[in-house]
């Protein structure tokens, strides 16, 4: 007998087939998702072969080393976009995150969570190693069920049907918001000890933010860091994650600090580097035209084989999210972009 055959499923069948219900007449998922009806052997084959709702790449890290990423097929993508509508930000409330929490959060952004380090003397950066998959279906089931209340049943097939071989996938929707909910604790006790640490060092003027597996914190004055990242290491380690030592860094003033991808020495900006990279791709693409260039810049954005409407797009979040960080420095780049556009469309 398959582990998630029906006879198997009988105990969970009837939340599955109320859960069924809700998510093939859900205008949600009829809106934005072109799927079938999903059955309960969509269920089965889900649970019992995981190696085919999944499809997986390797996407290059900022620095060096590759990232594997889980993306689910289309009707377990679905279904997971229900879960985090319906049970997750509808309940938002119930989860009672810390402040500090900024990264995949309704209305928050890597701009919340660079703002609390502007103009500070000290950054401290201490990344948490392979975060997603540290966290587990049991400690998603056991979180879950804490905060809705919801049954044994309704707890277990929602964790299954988020993880994939017991640990959260990076590339699923809901691993972003189940990996804060499991981090609820360990948010806590380090807002609880920089709380404390406000109290016994009131000169310090010391904050906090985490964004996923990157915990950033800052200061106006000098304090033992040694005693500091050991600290919050050994939060780390208590409540089952590994920090990344190799990552972990303190920068001061004098060098360029960076969170989220966003400069905070004085004020927010994007680094003078990347709005170089994208006036020289502009003027080239105005001057020589996108097909005699197009190695060039796909070599440079790290891209494979893409089209021009493609990459045009990719070039226009990028200077968006420059105009949303910093205005004035996407003045220039704006019109360039505005002209390599008039003369696609010329063309089209």
């Amino acid at each position: 007998m398959p582990e998630y055959s029906n006879e198997y499923l009988s105990r969970y069948l009837p939340f599955l087939r109320e859960f069924l219900h809700k998510i093939n007449n859900s205008k949600f998922i009829k809106d934005n998702y072109e799927v079938d009806q999903v059955s309960l052997a969509n269920i089965e084959h889900f649970l019992s072969r995981p190696n085919y709702s999944y499809r997986y790449f390797s996407i290059s890290k900022k620095k060096s080393g590759l990232r594997t990423i889980y993306e689910p097929v289309a009707s377990l993508k679905a279904i997971q976009q229900y879960i985090l509508e319906y049970y997750f930000n509808k309940n938002l409330i119930d989860f009672k995150f810390s402040k500090s929490v900024i990264g995949y959060l309704p209305n928050k952004s890597v701009k919340d969570n660079a703002e609390p380090h502007l103009n500070k003397k000290y950054l401290i950066q201490v990344d948490i190693k392979d975060f997603f998959p540290s966290i587990t279906q049991t400690m998603v089931m056991t979180k879950i069920r804490e905060k809705l209340s919801l049954s044994y049943e309704e707890a277990y097939m929602i964790s299954k049907l988020t993880t994939r071989k017991g640990s959260l996938p990076q590339g699923a929707p809901t691993s972003p918001f189940l990996a804060n909910i499991c981090a609820i604790s360990l948010d806590n006790r380090v807002h609880g000890f920089i709380q404390w640490l406000k109290v016994k060092l009131p000169h310090v003027n010391i904050a906090y933010t985490r964004y996923a597996d990157d915990l950033t914190f800052s200061c106006s004055s000098k304090i033992n860091f040694s005693r500091f990242i050991t600290s919050i290491y050994n939060i780390i380690y208590d409540e089952g994650y590994i920090p990344n030592i190799e990552k972990t860094r303190v920068v001061p003033s004098k060098s360029q600090q960076k969170v989220t991808g966003i400069i905070v020495n004085t004020i927010m900006s994007i680094d003078k580097k990347e709005r170089q990279e994208l006036k020289f791709l502009l003027k080239v693409w105005l001057c020589y035209g996108f097909e005699n260039i197009q190695d060039v810049i796909l070599r440079i954005l790290k891209k494979e084989d893409l089209k021009e409407d493609k990459l045009l797009e990719i070039l226009g979040g990028k200077i968006a999210f420059i105009k949303y960080v910093n205005p004035t420095q996407a003045d220039k780049l704006s019109k360039l972009y505005e002209k390599v556009k008039l003369e696609y469309e010329k063309k089209i």
